[in-house]
């Protein structure tokens, strides 16, 4: 059994692959981050979107095929870089993708910031349980 979940474990990780946010990720991301952040912030599906907006934001996408999994917003500033938001699609959870996507975020970032930093809501634990 170990040996067929570590086979599934490195089929899944070869076919999820990172892409830019375009602009037909918006609804996507405006509808993930409402179910993920909502009962945090009632706006966040918009005010996510908006921020994706922003010249100093990078967004990255999760994704395997053309399924989108889940997607990691990056600000860039002059004193480092801040993961401002950071969502997978509730079939994902559990399965590494958050990991997989925070690693990514680390690698845009590194050559550009010396510091990085993440903020989440106290009440959202689920985000370090991955």
């Amino acid at each position: 059994m170990r040996r067929y979940a570590e086979g599934v474990g490195a089929v899944l990780e070869r076919e999820l692959s990172f892409r830019p946010k375009t602009a037909d990720d918006d609804a996507f991301i405006a509808r993930l981050s409402a179910q993920a952040f909502g009962d945090f912030d009632p706006t966040a599906g918009p005010r996510t979107l908006a921020l994706t907006r922003r010249e100093s934001v990078l967004t990255r996408l999760a994704v395997r095929g053309d399924e989108r999994l889940g997607f990691v917003t990056l600000e860039l500033t002059d004193s480092g870089a801040w993961v401002q938001a950071i969502a997978v699609i509730p079939s994902e959870r559990g399965r590494g993708v958050g990991s997989r996507l925070m690693a990514e975020a680390i690698r845009v970032a590194r050559p550009r910031a010396r510091r990085i930093r993440l903020t989440t809501a106290q009440a959202n634990v689920e985000a370090f349980t991955e």
